[in-house]
């Protein structure tokens, strides 16, 4: 391994970058905390450590999966569909090239990806308070996000009002209850990826801190998707099938006892001044549906939109121009901004790389990057659903690297000499 003289790995750089990029694009891109030009920096950066990388330790040719090979294809639809449509974006490019980089070539040890873990877990304890302080100083917390949006020069505060006020989200440190609800989830993951170097304490308060605070976000869809992987996390890992399902039943009846509970208290409050009220509102309140919410209408116009450009598409972020807003459905999306074509390649490369993780995961499940990853993959196709997982960049840039992860802790790897942190791939030394 390729070290400086401060002892810090080429990966543990590339790592820590890449991860900080995941947690600050937002604020870089919709705050305009920092000038834009910095995202694109930011990806060159990775970009030009990751070809050093592979200059410096590439040895023979290293193995390349089918999956990988039709993720590559799937960055060259997008890239047509950008061509012919005369709407090429840089930084679209950029992201795809380290995401790629990450997935041909990135050999990073266990430490490198707790790293990962660790940024991402700090991420999301700073997003939880921020939803916290949201929750408890309510009023005054308009003041503060009107004062700094308005220093950042960007009109994102009307965006938060509809968002939050009048639709009863919290978002905390974001201006959209959605990418703070991502930066949770992505949290939780990163809790259970380190949960053997944990204590117990604390391993329960990080992930009850992140369920509660994901309750307050409003975002019932998550909230429901991250329970089904639970559900099927507790169930594949249980030693029999019956003590897997009868573990979820007790856990099901616990919560469908705090629904009802939780239901009877909100109808008894009903008052905002009151905080357990405003909190029982996110999950109790009908009028945050999707269907009020838009989504509806915009798959409708995205249907209109493939029916007039089925084969290639309307371009990649297209439709965000065009409509303001995203489909809110990552399989509507890839077919209306890349096609037919798109979203064949899509759907193939996100099942072929379920299948692969699949296999992988059978050779030893409890490992945490065997289950994590699986989980992980669950919870990003039901996302997708009703999100734009593979336009809005940070469940993307966490489902590559925890696919990284598996790979790098899979290939030639000896399971027996894990906790000697044996996992190179052979022929590939930095």
């Amino acid at each position: 391994m390729y070290k400086f003289k401060n002892n810090i790995s080429i990966n543990q750089i590339i790592i820590i970058i890449t991860s900080l990029y995941i947690c600050l694009d937002l604020y870089v891109g919709s705050f305009g905390f920092l000038p834009y030009w910095t995202i694109k920096g930011t990806l060159i950066i990775i970009d030009i450590l990751l070809c050093l990388k592979i200059c410096l330790g590439l040895r023979r040719y290293i193995k390349i999966n089918l999956f990988e090979i039709l993720w590559f294809f799937f960055f060259l639809a997008i890239l047509f569909s950008m061509i012919i449509n005369d709407s090429v974006y840089t930084t679209t490019i950029l992201r795809w090239s380290v995401l790629l980089l990450l997935l041909f070539f990135f050999k990073g040890k266990e430490k490198d990806y707790s790293i990962a873990a660790k940024i991402l877990i700090a991420n999301g304890i700073i997003q939880s308070v921020g939803v916290f302080l949201e929750l408890f100083f309510y009023n005054k917390w308009w003041l503060l996000v009107n004062t700094i949006l308005a220093k950042s020069g960007i009109d994102v505060y009307q965006t938060i009002i509809r968002a939050q006020k009048n639709v009863n989200y919290l978002s905390g440190f974001t201006h959209n209850a959605g990418f703070t609800a991502t930066y949770i989830v992505n949290a939780i993951f990163a809790v259970f990826l380190i949960k053997d170097k944990l204590k117990k304490p604390l391993f329960f308060f990080l992930i009850a801190l992140f369920d509660a605070s994901l309750i307050m976000t409003g975002k019932r869809g998550q909230l429901l998707f991250l329970l089904v992987a639970y559900a099927i996390m507790y169930i594949v890992k249980a030693e029999t099938v019956r003590k897997g399902i009868k573990a979820c039943l007790k856990v099901a009846a616990l919560l469908g006892i705090a629904y009802i509970v939780g239901y009877v208290l909100y109808i008894t409050i009903n008052s905002d001044n009151n905080i357990l009220y405003r909190v029982l509102k996110l999950i109790y309140d009908k009028s945050i549906s999707d269907k009020s919410s838009g989504r509806y209408e915009l798959w409708n116009q995205a249907i209109i939109e493939i029916k007039n450009n089925y084969l290639f598409g309307i371009g990649w972020l297209n439709y965000d121009l065009k409509y303001g807003l995203g489909v809110h459905n990552t399989y509507l999306q890839v077919l209306c901004e890349s096609g037919v074509i798109g979203l064949i390649l899509f759907v193939l490369a996100l099942g072929t790389t379920v299948f692969h993780s699949y296999k992988l995961a059978r050779k030893k499940f409890n490992e945490p990057i065997n289950y994590v990853t699986s989980f992980y993959l669950i919870y990003f196709l039901m996302f997708g659903i009703v999100e734009n997982a593979a336009i809005n960049i940070e469940p993307l840039f966490m489902l590559f690297l925890l696919i990284t992860a598996q790979l790098n802790y899979s290939r030639d790897f000896d399971f027996k000499d894990l906790h000697n942190n044996t996992c190179f791939r052979k022929g590939y030394k930095i």
